[in-house]
């Protein structure tokens, strides 16, 4: 269940709700993402509370998935599980403009434009008679990918391994001799040395 209409969710106390997604539907959340795409769609959980208050919908809960990349440092193709916490509080669309579109300015001499405060920056907005959940929830996991797509720190070890054996121990070495300070070259030289 992707969308929920918005009678459904109680004033008083949560709704929970698993949320069901098919393969499809996942794989629309990495259409636009560089290096990472979904792994293993039955991978997937998210189990979400809903609330009324006043108006507004909150959401909060959790989400995992399975996302799959090639290495950047070791070229090995791997599989990693994300999961990310959930929170936010949704205001209706027409509520959102009234609110947010008008450009509200904190002095009549300050330049006409939109000022945020740290609070507003967790405002999302619903459309019509539905809440959907899949957006809030592809926000939360990208939110929680790696900044680059490299192995985790439980396989460091084994990246530092099949890097040098992908790379091959020579292209190091020329890597390491490239980039060494000059004024260290005679180090490495007696390094060399001693190895030999």
């Amino acid at each position: 269940m992707l969308q929920v209409p918005l009678k459904e969710i109680p004033r008083d106390r949560s709704k929970v709700v698993e949320v069901e997604a098919s393969a499809d539907e996942l794989v629309t959340m990495f259409d636009d993402v560089e290096d990472f795409t979904l792994g293993a769609a039955d991978v997937f959980e998210a189990k979400l509370k809903l609330q009324r208050v006043g108006d507004a919908v909150r959401v909060a809960g959790w989400a995992a998935l399975e996302v799959e990349f090639d290495c950047g440092r070791c070229l090995e193709h791997r599989a990693v599980e994300v999961g990310a916490e959930l929170e936010y509080l949704l205001v209706s669309k027409a509520q959102f403009d009234a609110d947010y579109a008008g450009g509200q300015t904190v002095d009549e001499d300050e330049e006409a434009g939109l000022y945020l405060t740290p609070q507003d920056l967790d405002v999302h907005y619903y459309e019509g008679d539905e809440v959907k959940l899949l957006p809030l929830i592809r926000e939360a996991l990208l939110l929680e990918l790696p900044p680059f797509a490299v192995c985790p720190e439980e396989l460091e070890e084994q990246c530092r391994a099949d890097y040098e054996a992908n790379v091959g121990a020579k292209a190091i070495e020329a890597n390491e001799e490239a980039s060494i300070d000059p004024r260290w070259a005679k180090l490495l030289e007696l390094k060399k040395k001693d190895q030999n």
